[in-house]
């Protein structure tokens, strides 16, 4: 009987072991819409919409200008494809359309996102990389989801992540400048703030990610290269 016993709890200890072993990790579905401001002034909103099914992912994203500054009419949207595999966001595809035609571009990835292919373009590039290559929306989830799933202190962790953009994979190095606790209209939050200064570049952001929120940015500070700033900050979600 012991002997039976124990041979029905290894079965389940077994059972449980493959359950866990291909379990997919990742954030919960949102969706989220920012307010754009210029020091007082609303000049535009993001939308934001996360979707995973088994081991799937989808990520939109879409700028326009509101209020005052409308009649400039001016919108991006972007959207990242992919898998979920070994706790990692694997782009397949990244696409990005503005009213800025010259920005706009295409890329595909391969080999597990160990290459990429700008396919928008006859003279696109073709990359390779011994890095996991993300494109500039999915390096967000998978933020998201390192922090989700830290094994230690959120405020030692300062990410790395290599970005496929338009001509050129960049490189973004980015320091944890540790907890602040923020208003939003969600009310007070505690977030970590992480910030990233572009290569040669004035343009720098500062990003706000809320423990309590499953680690969803709250509050982005964007400097520009001619060094305006603006602020989007978590509206509704």
């Amino acid at each position: 009987m012991q002997i039976k016993k124990k041979s029905l709890t290894s079965k389940i200890i077994f059972l449980y072991g493959l359950l866990v072993s291909t379990q997919v990790f990742s954030i919960d579905d949102f969706n989220v819409e920012y307010t754009i401001k210029k020091g007082v002034i609303t000049v535009g909103k993001i939308t934001r919409e996360f979707k995973s099914i088994d081991n799937k992912f989808k990520f939109e994203s879409t700028f326009e200008t509101t209020g005052v500054t409308s009649f400039l009419k001016r919108r991006l949207y972007e959207l990242s494809e992919g898998q979920i595999i070994d706790q990692k966001f694997v782009p397949s595809s990244y696409f990005r359309k503005t009213t800025e035609e010259h920005k706009n571009y295409t890329l595909e990835f391969g080999d597990d996102a160990k290459s990429v292919e700008r396919i928008d373009n006859k003279n696109g590039y073709v990359l390779k990389s011994t890095n996991l290559l993300q494109d500039k929306l999915s390096y967000q989830a998978q933020l998201m989801l390192d922090f989700k799933l830290l094994k230690i202190p959120p405020e030692q962790h300062d990410p790395v992540f290599f970005i496929a953009s338009q001509d050129e994979i960049e490189i973004y190095d980015i320091k944890n400048l540790g907890y602040k606790t923020i208003k939003t209209p969600l009310g007070k939050l505690k977030t970590i703030v992480l910030y990233r200064k572009a290569k040669n570049s004035k343009k720098e952001d500062t990003v706000y990610l809320a423990s309590e929120l499953d680690w969803l940015p709250v509050r982005i500070d964007h400097l520009d290269k001619k060094g305006r700033k603006m602020v989007a900050i978590i509206a509704k979600r």
